[in-house]
């Protein structure tokens, strides 16, 4: 009984921005399952390797967007809340809004470019060295799901700019449309089996679908340079935006290395087609972590906007049936996805050999439920303003990279055993210590400064 009355208060924390990035979330997890079923009919195990290899190379756009657009979602809310980087309002201050949109402006197209000719030149000369490489079709779907990926590096401080604003329901229902239409084309390459063709589908629709959505005239952007024509406040980024960035930016360039390194390091000492089981088997369990922390994203926000209030009490409220919720979905899935892998062994055999061992599964799994726990916690922290995993990242970062080596002394397995075993001996104790001092200190006001 007192089971059922904690989910009955659990999900009455949900609102309309939750469920729909959980149906955001939910479609990604429906599409990763279609996915999975379709690359093994579809692509041969080294091709599959070089796409999973694709996404992870892509994403050293950590490096140029440099955390900058989890800042720009607690300044714009805090703008248009009624506060801001040490000063106190009471209106929504649109003319500092307005000199910050500026400034991103400048900034996105700057790095957007810089992205783009470093990643054609990286992905060139690290393909290139593959053996395979010259019997495999990658080089035009690599220039041009470089291209797209850039475009939407530059569009997406517009996007954080509407989640800012409290449209975070309006921007999960964009994503959902852009995930959708993204993957049907892509599925429809595969089975027309055009190999890494498909890879341009997902970053082109979002690229063309995001535009249209900015560049409306109600947006956020279209306001804020509306408002620019009349007064623009000085904005500093020094002020504004850098006490805050620096840190998400190494924190984020940690996790790079903390979640992407794999698939890179796999494709050069094992092979492409190592790789391939790798990068599916981590698609599965980064579904199942992006799905698990719906609750608690969906509500970053709200969080910033309680604490720039003070109202401490209702964000401890909510913050802890959001994260049990998290938490208890991740354990579920986890739980799921092992017992399907040992019925794929089993009954599908064909299926199940393209993913890594039972063993490597299972520590994957309990490394996903860690990260879990810690980025719900990290989401609370953040909504003070600051990063205090800072260091905790940063140590990770510099860890990883050795227990990948040291692990694959041991095969696969070796790889994930040993980082599930650092999470669960140093990441999350140190998360959880950061966590509990900051918690106290909302039962002590003054001691908090948003």
């Amino acid at each position: 009984m007192m089971f059922l009355d904690f989910v009955r208060s659990a999900f009455g924390a949900l609102d309309k921005h939750i469920i729909q990035t959980i149906l955001l979330r939910s479609w990604n997890i429906i599409a990763g399952g279609i996915t999975l079923i379709l690359i093994p009919f579809t692509l041969r195990p080294d091709v599959a390797g070089y796409y999973f290899t694709f996404g992870s190379l892509l994403l050293i756009q950590v490096f140029f967007e440099l955390g900058l657009s989890s800042v720009i979602v607690v300044r714009s809310a805090q703008f248009l809340s009624g506060g801001g980087a040490g000063a106190e309002h009471h209106a929504p201050d649109l003319s500092r809004l307005s000199g910050m949109v500026m400034f991103l402006q400048r900034y996105y197209l700057a790095m957007a470019l810089m992205f783009l000719a470093i990643a054609w030149g990286s992905g060139w000369f690290f393909f290139a060295r593959a053996e395979s490489s010259s019997a495999i079709d990658w080089t035009i779907p690599w220039g041009l799901t470089s291209l797209f990926t850039a475009a939407n590096l530059y569009l997406s401080f517009k996007l954080a700019l509407e989640e800012g604003a409290g449209a975070v329901a309006a921007i999960a229902r964009l994503r959902r449309l852009q995930s959708i239409v993204g993957h049907v084309g892509f599925w429809a390459t595969l089975l027309l089996h055009q190999s890494l063709y498909a890879a341009i589908w997902i970053p082109m629709v979002s690229c063309l679908m995001t535009s249209f959505h900015v560049f409306r005239k109600d947006s956020v952007f279209r306001r804020a340079r509306a408002q620019g024509s009349t007064s623009v406040a000085a904005f500093s980024w020094l002020k504004e935006i850098f006490p805050l960035q620096w840190k998400v930016a190494l924190s984020w360039s940690a996790g790079y290395l903390i979640f992407q390194l794999y698939t890179p390091f796999v494709f050069n000492k094992f092979g492409p087609a190592a790789a391939g089981k790798v990068g599916l088997s981590l698609a599965v369990f980064n579904a199942v972590l992006t799905l698990s922390q719906s609750v608690v994203s969906a509500s970053s926000p709200r969080y910033v906007a309680m604490v720039t209030r003070r109202d401490f009490s209702t964000l401890n409220h909510q913050f802890v049936r959001h994260a049990a919720i998290s938490f208890f979905c991740v354990c579920m899935a986890v739980l799921s996805l092992m017992l399907g892998h040992v019925v794929a062994s089993l009954y599908f055999p064909f299926f199940s050999v393209r993913l890594v061992d039972a063993a490597s599964m299972a520590a994957i799994g309990v490394s996903t439920i860690v990260n879990s726990m810690v980025l719900s916690m990290a989401t609370y922290l953040r909504a003070f303003g600051d990063e205090p995993m800072l260091w905790s990242s940063l140590v990770g970062a510099m860890a990883t990279p050795l227990l990948i080596w040291l692990g694959s002394g041991f095969g696969l397995t070796g790889i994930f055993v040993a980082v599930a075993a650092w999470g669960l001996a140093v990441g999350l104790p140190w998360a959880a210590c950061l966590f509990r001092g900051a918690w106290r200190s909302t039962a002590q006001p003054g001691l908090v400064t948003p």
